[in-house]
């Protein structure tokens, strides 16, 4: 196990690595399926989409267990989720948090639609997602321009995953795990098409 987030970060780069490879590899075969182990000592907490096309195993090529898997619509940070991060850290030391959104996601388009048809969702559970997403990305509509949609849609994951990683640094019941843990949370972007991971540049710990 990864004794500092920095090692641990490395481990996911190249396990990314690796994924990428086998998805450029001519005939390479599909992936295995990731088999079940009893005692799971992850090395990082993951908080992603819950997107089908976004398996953090199979894009960081490790084994269920080692790694601790958020997953939600639109990668947002509700108390739920703080809360899992917060077991995560407490229970298996873990000193990594990577939160990861995607392109192509379903809630940034669909939160970029009701801002731009100024509408609000009808059902509060997922209204509940959208009003998560929404502050970090209205400065983005507001200052798209002539920008495409897709570039538009591009600069509003990065904007929600930075309010999500912010909000996780913020939080009161995690500050003792950054302080005293040196929990580190960082920021990343996964390209579907691509199969590459974008980290945030940032140091670790």
């Amino acid at each position: 196990m990864p004794s500092t987030a920095t090692d641990a970060l490395a481990r996911l780069k190249a396990g990314n690595d690796r994924f990428v490879a086998r998805l450029s590899a001519a005939n390479s075969p599909p992936p295995k399926p990731p088999h079940l182990v009893l005692n799971a000592k992850p090395h990082a907490i993951i908080l992603t989409c819950a997107d089908a096309r976004v398996p953090p195993e199979i894009i960081f090529d490790e084994i269920i267990g080692n790694l601790f898997v958020i997953r939600v619509a639109g990668n947002v940070a509700a108390p739920t989720q703080i809360g899992s991060v917060e077991f995560a850290a407490a229970a298996f030391g873990v000193r990594l948090v990577v939160v990861m959104g995607h392109t192509g996601c379903a809630a940034i388009n669909a939160t970029l639609a009701h801002i731009a048809a100024g509408t609000e969702e009808p059902s509060p559970s997922i209204r509940a997602i959208i009003d998560l997403i929404r502050p970090a990305i209205v400065p983005i509509t507001s200052n798209a321009e002539n920008a495409d949609h897709q570039t538009v849609a591009d600069r509003a994951v990065a904007a929600n995953v930075n309010a999500a990683a912010a909000r996780l640094r913020t939080c009161l019941t995690l500050k003792p795990f950054i302080e005293n843990q040196h929990l580190t949370i960082v920021g990343a972007r996964y390209d579907i098409a691509t199969g590459r991971v974008a980290f945030d540049d940032q140091s670790t710990t």
